[in-house]
C-alpha cells in the first residue's frame, strides 16, 4: 500500500500540474506523436528548401543554422516528453486498460494493445538496467527536508554570510534557505509506519490515544513514561517539536559514544531524519502544519541559541544543553512548576534540556528501549501533522516533488475508509 501511495502521488500530479488527462485518451496520443513528426518535417523540407536560396536575409548560413539549432531543441525536447507520458502511471493504465477491454476488437485497440506491449517490455527492462546500477525507480521525489537546528546554530554563528544577513535583518530568511538540504527516506521508514499505525487499531477516533490526536502521548503511555514526559507533548505543537528535537539531538549524541556498534544504529539515524524532517516542515514550510503552526517559538529559540549562548562547536552546544539539563533534573520542581516561572525566550531551551538529560538518565540501562519510545513519538508527531494539514497544502507540494507527509496521509486515510482490512486493519478507525 505504501508503494500504491507513490503511484498516486505522480497521478496525483498529472491531474493538477500537467495535461495528462487529455493527453492519455486516444485524440492526446496522437497529437503527441504527430508533433515530433511535423517539427522533423520543418526542418528537413521547408527550412531545406529556404538554405538553397543564395538571396535574403532569412537564408542567410547564420539565421539557418540558428534555426535548425532551435528545431533540434524543439525535437528533443518533444521526444523527452513522449517517452515520460508513455512510461508514466497513466500510460500503464491506459494501456492495460485497453489490454483487457471485452470491446470487440478494432484498429484503435490493436495500435493501443501494440503500444501496451512496446512500454511493458521496454518499462521492464528500464527497471532491471535501474536496479543493477544502484538506481531505484520512483514515482516522486523520494527524499525528505531536513533542518538541523543544532547545525544551523553553530554554523551560522560564525558564518560571514549569516552576520551579514543578520545586519540587513535577514537572517531568519538566509538561515532557513542555506542551512536546509534533503535526504532519501530511510528503508526502514515504511516498516515503523506500519508498526505506528497498527497500534491504533480498534482504538476510539475521538481519544486523545488515537494516532490522529495522539502528537505522541499514546506512545508515552503504552511505553510507561506519560506521568514523567506528558507535559511534553501537552504544549503548544512548535514549541513541543522543538523541544523533542533538541532532546533527540542530543540523546543520540550520547548514544552514538556509547553504542556506536550497536544493531540500533539504523534506527537511530531514521529518527534523526524524523526529527530534522518535523523541524524543516516549521521552519520553511509551516503551512503543511495543522492550523498554520506559528514560526514565533522557533525563532526566539534562533536569538537565544545563536546570540545569548557560548560555544564554539556543535559538541559544545550539546554539552551545555546537557549540563543545562542536568541542573534541572536535580533542582527539585517538576519541569511544568519551575519552567513556566521563566521568561518566554528561555523556556523552551529550558524544557528541551530537561527532557534531553531525562531521556540520557533512563536510557543508561534501556538505551535500545528509550530508541524505540522516541521514533514512536517522532512517527505520532509525523501521522498527527501528516492526517491535519490542508489538502490544498499537500496539492501544492506536489510541483516539488510531493511530500513523504502527503504519503502519509493518504494511507490513514485507508485506515480510515477500511481500504485495508484485508491485512488485518478493518476498523482501524
Amino acid at each position: 500500500m505504501y508503494r500504491v501511495a507513490e503511484v498516486q502521488l505522480s497521478l496525483m500530479y498529472g491531474v493538477f500540474y500537467s495535461k495528462a488527462p487529455v493527453i492519455h485518451t486516444w485524440h492526446g496520443h496522437c497529437i503527441r506523436v504527430l508533433s515530433p513528426m511535423a517539427i522533423v518535417a520543418a526542418a528537413l523540407l521547408v527550412f531545406r528548401q529556404f538554405s538553397d536560396e543564395e538571396d535574403g536575409y532569412c537564408c542567410s548560413r547564420v539565421d539557418v543554422s540558428a534555426t535548425y539549432a532551435l528545431l533540434v531543441g524543439a525535437v528533443v525536447l518533444e521526444i523527452i516528453s513522449l517517452m515520460r507520458a508513455m512510461f508514466s502511471g497513466w500510460a500503464e493504465a491506459s494501456f492495460t486498460s485497453a489490454f483487457f477491454a471485452s470491446e470487440s476488437i478494432s484498429l484503435i485497440r490493436l495500435i493501443r494493445i501494440l503500444l501496451w506491449a512496446v512500454v511493458s517490455s521496454t518499462r521492464d527492462l528500464l527497471r532491471q538496467a535501474m536496479m543493477k546500477a544502484g538506481m531505484p525507480l520512483r514515482y516522486w521525489s523520494g527524499s525528505m527536508g531536513q533542518h538541523n537546528f543544532i547545525h544551523l546554530c553553530t554554523q551560522s554563528k560564525v558564518s560571514r554570510s549569516s552576520k551579514v544577513a543578520r545586519w540587513m535583518g535577514r537572517e531568519d530568511w538566509w538561515n532557513t534557505l542555506v542551512y536546509t538540504s534533503s535526504t532519501l527516506v530511510p528503508a526502514n521508514f515504511s516498516q515503523l509506519l506500519e508498526n505506528q499505525l497498527v497500534q491504533s487499531k480498534g482504538a476510539n477516533g475521538d481519544s486523545r490515544d488515537h494516532i490522529i490526536n495522539s502528537r505522541g502521548q499514546a506512545a508515552l503511555k503504552r511505553t510507561g513514561w506519560h506521568d514523567e514526559l506528558a507535559w511534553s507533548v501537552d504544549i503548544q505543537l512548535e514549541e513541543s517539536i522543538l523541544v523533542w528535537h533538541l532532546a533527540t539531538h542530543v540523546y543520540l549524541s550520547w548514544y552514538g559514544e556509547k553504542h556506536s556498534a550497536s544493531r540500533s544504529s539504523n534506527l537511530a539515524n531514521t529518527i534523526q531524519v524524523l526529527s530534522n524532517y518535523i523541524v524543516f516542515l516549521l521552519a520553511a514550510r509551516p503551512y503543511m502544519l495543522p492550523g498554520n503552526a506559528s514560526r514565533q517559538r522557533y525563532v526566539e529559540l534562533c536569538d537565544k541559541v545563536i546570540n545569548h549562548l557560548e560555544y564554539s562547536s556543535a559538541e559544545d552546544l550539546v554539552r551545555l544543553i546537557r549540563e543545562n539539563g542536568e541542573r534541572l533534573n536535580t533542582s527539585g520542581p517538576s519541569p511544568r512548576a519551575e519552567l513556566e516561572r521563566r521568561s518566554e525566550g528561555d523556556l523552551t531551551f529550558d524544557r528541551a534540556s530537561h527532557l534531553g538529560a531525562k531521556l540520557i538518565i533512563e536510557g543508561l540501562d534501556t538505551a535500545d528501549d528509550m530508541l524505540d519510545l522516541i521514533s514512536q513519538v517522532w512517527m505520532e508527531i509525523l501521522c498527527y501533522v501528516s492526517y491535519r494539514c490542508r489538502p490544498e497544502s499537500h496539492a501544492r507540494q506536489l510541483s516539488d516533488g510531493g511530500e513523504i507527509m502527503t504519503i502519509v496521509a493518504i494511507l490513514m486515510e485507508y485506515m480510515r475508509t477500511g481500504f485495508l482490512k484485508d491485512i488485518g486493519l478493518d476498523g482501524f478507525m
